[in-house]
């Protein structure tokens, strides 16, 4: 009955490191890049400025939260493909690859009235979400 007792503890201490070791794993998507720059301003490209966010982000969850692994589809100036398609299914393969819990992609909008300010969040899921209205 000891031998099952010790057999049984060593067994539930494993499975709870095991446990302990999946992690969040956060992927974050800096927008555009590479030939593709986005929305292009007066002194700046939102494929530079994704990318900084998504960098400074990325570091700071590394920093601060060390129960998530952090993914980054890209840490350079990149781009996955020419074709639309073929560059956002790149990005999504790299979140399903990762087994990400969460894919965060980074976009700094931009339009000719300058009077416009808000914020965009786009949510895609395997499932419909329920909405009230």
């Amino acid at each position: 009955m000891k031998r099952v007792i010790i057999i049984l503890s060593v067994l539930l201490l494993h499975i709870a490191s095991i446990i302990a070791a999946n992690r969040f794993v956060l992927v974050i998507d800096a927008g555009h890049g590479g030939h593709d720059a986005g929305a292009v301003g007066k002194y700046s490209k939102e494929k530079n400025i994704n990318l900084a966010v998504a960098l400074a982000f990325g570091r700071y969850v590394e920093q601060n939260c060390s129960d998530v692994k952090v993914v980054y589809t890209r840490k350079s100036d990149k781009h996955f493909s020419e074709n639309l398609r073929t560059d956002l299914q790149a990005r999504a393969d790299i979140a399903n690859n990762a087994g990400g819990d969460l894919f965060i992609s980074i976009h700094a909008n931009a339009h000719r009235n300058t009077g416009i300010r808000g914020v965009e969040t786009l949510i895609m899921g395997e499932s419909e979400l329920e909405t009230s209205e």
